[in-house]
């Protein structure tokens, strides 16, 4: 049977995320419909629209843009005592959930990211752009920033399995100041 539908919520939290002021809409079958979201995410905002359903292949698919949403809750997607990432960050994204795998794709970037390695002991601060594609996250030319003020240069691939198994390859150009390792 065809339906419109229509539901707000007012806070969602999961995770260590937080959204407040959910809005989801949408019309068509069980089995495929359209929907348009919305929602606050921690001091930012995602918007989106696609298609999903019960019998469509994929069961979702949906592009989000993304304005300054909070990074907090990736940390439960990071092996423990490698990183951790706080911060917002900004761009588009492209989604397909299909067989309960997720792949994502598209751009990103921020300018407030911070990391604390434990290895190192050490937090730094960066801002970059990100390339997503299913199973890898890359940054090209970013920049990298010790707690003494030192900036170097950062490229690197991310490389997982549904975000798992992490394959972490990172390198940092500083030769023209030295940064804190």
């Amino acid at each position: 049977k065809r339906g419109i539908f229509e539901m707000t919520a007012e806070e969602i939290e999961w995770r260590d995320e937080r959204m407040s002021d959910l809005t989801l809409s949408g019309n068509g079958w069980l089995d495929n419909f359209a929907f348009d979201a919305g929602s606050n995410w921690g001091f930012g905002k995602i918007e989106g629209n696609g298609a999903a359903g019960w019998g469509a292949s994929p069961f979702l698919d949906a592009s989000w843009e993304l304005n300054t949403i909070e990074l907090n809750g990736i940390n439960q997607l990071i092996p423990d005592n490698t990183f951790n990432l706080n911060g917002g960050i900004t761009g588009r994204l492209k989604s397909q959930w299909e067989n309960d795998a997720v792949q994502l794709s598209g751009n990103l970037k921020t300018d407030s990211l911070t990391t604390f390695i434990p290895a190192l002991g050490t937090t730094y601060r960066i801002a970059a752009n990100f390339e997503i594609e299913p199973g890898s996250i890359q940054i090209n030319q970013g920049r990298i920033e010790d707690r003494n003020g030192s900036i170097a240069k950062m490229n690197g691939t991310a490389y997982h399995e549904q975000f798992k198994e992490w394959n972490l390859d990172f390198g940092i150009d500083a030769t023209s100041d030295p940064i804190e390792l």
